[in-house]
């Protein structure tokens, strides 16, 4: 979800909080990112002062398939003999043993395929970028991103919500500014307040189509949706 609005700018509060990871400068690579996600879907926030870059991730865009071989078909008969191996202190049997007959043998699991990203362009304001802060607050697990530039301060709140299956971004600022939003890869087409998105995966398992519908109202029955409102 986008939503914009101008507000005038508060005094930012102590950047020494308990439960708090806050940084002064946006992230450059994916490990110095911060993550959001509701079990579905999830995101890397970049916090960049000019274009915000949010790297999306869903459950169902994976390679893999599903395989007869993925659970052990001699786990469960094998398991009371692993407990008693354990709890007699013959912890290399028991090991050896649960090697052998734990452990399913998936011949075709995949992995989580990469989703586009989704860029804000903050193109209309120019100058240096000063008071710059991102964090991630643990209590209410929302990314906030402040700085100012050309005599605006800049808000963004970016957190996942689980009970309306969708990645919301807040965007205010202390005048009215323009920004664009985008994604890095795929064909975007715009229907009154829905974006769509049509995105072929990389990966050669994944030469499926995948079309994410970006919409206001999340079936929450329907997992092949991405949702982005704005």
């Amino acid at each position: 979800m986008l939503e914009s609005s101008v507000v005038q700018p508060q005094p930012s509060t102590s950047s020494f909080e308990c439960g708090r990871l806050w940084y002064s400068r946006p992230a450059e690579r994916w490990f110095e990112a911060l993550p959001i996600g509701n079990g579905r879907l999830g995101g890397m926030v970049y916090s960049g002062d000019r274009v915000e870059r949010i790297q999306l991730s869903e459950s169902t865009a994976w390679s893999g398939a599903a395989s007869s071989t993925d659970v052990s078909p001699t786990a469960l008969e094998n398991l009371p003999a692993i407990r008693e191996l354990l709890l007699a202190g013959d912890y290399s049997a028991a090991q050896a043993l649960a090697g052998e007959h734990l452990l399913g043998r998936p011949t075709s699991f995949g992995t989580n395929v990469q989703l586009p990203e989704l860029l804000v362009d903050f193109f209309a304001v120019h100058g240096p970028t000063t008071a710059f802060e991102r964090s991630l607050d643990l209590t209410d697990a929302i990314v906030r991103t402040q700085f100012e530039r050309g005599g605006i301060v800049f808000e963004r709140e970016v957190f996942a919500s689980h009970a309306d299956s969708v990645i919301v971004v807040r965007l205010t600022s202390s005048a009215p500014t323009s920004f664009r939003v985008s994604f890095s890869e795929g064909t975007a087409v715009a229907l009154d307040d829905v974006l769509q998105l049509t995105y072929r995966a990389p990966r050669k398992p994944a030469q499926q189509r995948i079309r994410r519908h970006l919409g206001r109202h999340p079936h929450p029955r329907d997992n092949r949706r991405l949702y982005c409102c704005f």
